[in-house]
Protein backbone atom coordinates (compact mmCIF):
# COMPACT_ATOMS: atom_id res chain seq x y z
CA UNK A 1 0.00 0.00 0.00
CA UNK A 2 2.54 2.50 0.60
CA UNK A 3 3.95 2.65 -3.21
CA UNK A 4 0.28 3.10 -4.13
CA UNK A 5 -0.49 5.76 -1.57
CA UNK A 6 2.73 8.00 -2.00
CA UNK A 7 3.09 7.96 -5.38
CA UNK A 8 -0.77 8.87 -5.52
CA UNK A 9 -0.06 12.31 -3.15
CA UNK A 10 3.17 12.73 -4.27
CA UNK A 11 3.73 12.86 -8.27
CA UNK A 12 0.10 15.13 -8.74
CA UNK A 13 1.89 17.56 -6.89
CA UNK A 14 5.02 18.06 -9.03
CA UNK A 15 2.60 17.40 -12.26
CA UNK A 16 -0.26 19.65 -11.49
CA UNK A 17 2.18 22.58 -10.68
CA UNK A 18 4.46 21.75 -14.04
CA UNK A 19 1.37 22.08 -16.42
CA UNK A 20 1.41 25.62 -15.36
CA UNK A 21 2.49 28.52 -17.73
CA UNK A 22 4.77 30.15 -14.79
CA UNK A 23 6.34 26.46 -13.96
CA UNK A 24 7.49 26.19 -17.93
CA UNK A 25 8.82 29.92 -17.85
CA UNK A 26 10.33 30.60 -15.01
CA UNK A 27 13.69 30.17 -13.75
CA UNK A 28 14.62 27.04 -12.14
CA UNK A 29 14.46 26.93 -8.56
CA UNK A 30 17.80 26.52 -6.52
CA UNK A 31 16.86 24.65 -3.71
CA UNK A 32 13.91 21.65 -2.89
CA UNK A 33 12.79 23.96 -0.54
CA UNK A 34 12.19 26.85 -3.39
CA UNK A 35 10.71 23.97 -5.57
CA UNK A 36 8.38 23.14 -2.93
CA UNK A 37 7.34 26.57 -2.04
CA UNK A 38 6.02 27.05 -5.36
CA UNK A 39 4.97 23.85 -6.18
CA UNK A 40 2.24 24.66 -2.80
CA UNK A 41 2.01 28.37 -3.62
CA UNK A 42 0.91 27.08 -7.28
CA UNK A 43 -1.16 23.87 -6.35
CA UNK A 44 -4.56 23.83 -9.06
CA UNK A 45 -7.01 21.15 -6.67
CA UNK A 46 -8.85 21.03 -10.41
CA UNK A 47 -5.95 19.52 -11.74
CA UNK A 48 -4.50 17.39 -9.12
CA UNK A 49 -7.43 15.32 -7.55
CA UNK A 50 -8.15 14.15 -11.43
CA UNK A 51 -4.39 13.34 -11.33
CA UNK A 52 -4.31 11.55 -8.21
CA UNK A 53 -7.08 9.28 -9.12
CA UNK A 54 -5.51 8.01 -11.96
CA UNK A 55 -2.02 7.69 -10.77
CA UNK A 56 -3.82 5.57 -7.50
CA UNK A 57 -6.21 3.72 -10.22
CA UNK A 58 -2.86 2.36 -12.09
CA UNK A 59 -0.83 2.02 -9.16
CA UNK A 60 -3.54 -0.20 -7.65
CA UNK A 61 -3.82 -2.31 -10.83
CA UNK A 62 -0.05 -2.73 -11.63
CA UNK A 63 0.36 -3.52 -7.89
CA UNK A 64 -2.33 -5.87 -6.41
CA UNK A 65 -3.63 -7.29 -10.07
CA UNK A 66 0.17 -8.25 -11.13
CA UNK A 67 2.57 -7.54 -8.52
CA UNK A 68 0.91 -9.84 -5.72
CA UNK A 69 -0.28 -12.66 -7.44
CA UNK A 70 3.42 -12.78 -9.36
CA UNK A 71 5.15 -12.47 -5.72
CA UNK A 72 2.77 -15.44 -4.76
CA UNK A 73 4.45 -17.52 -7.39
CA UNK A 74 7.97 -16.68 -7.02
CA UNK A 75 6.94 -17.22 -3.23
CA UNK A 76 5.56 -20.79 -3.84
CA UNK A 77 8.32 -21.61 -6.82
CA UNK A 78 11.26 -20.92 -5.37
CA UNK A 79 13.06 -22.84 -3.09
CA UNK A 80 15.65 -21.02 -1.17
CA UNK A 81 17.90 -24.37 -0.34
CA UNK A 82 17.93 -25.20 -4.00
CA UNK A 83 19.70 -21.58 -5.06
CA UNK A 84 22.61 -22.09 -7.08
CA UNK A 85 26.21 -20.62 -4.84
Amino acid sequence: MPPILLNAVVVPLYVSTLTLPAATAGSRPASIGQALAFAWSHLSWSVYIPVAATILAGEAAVVLLLGLPLLGLVRRYMNPSREAL
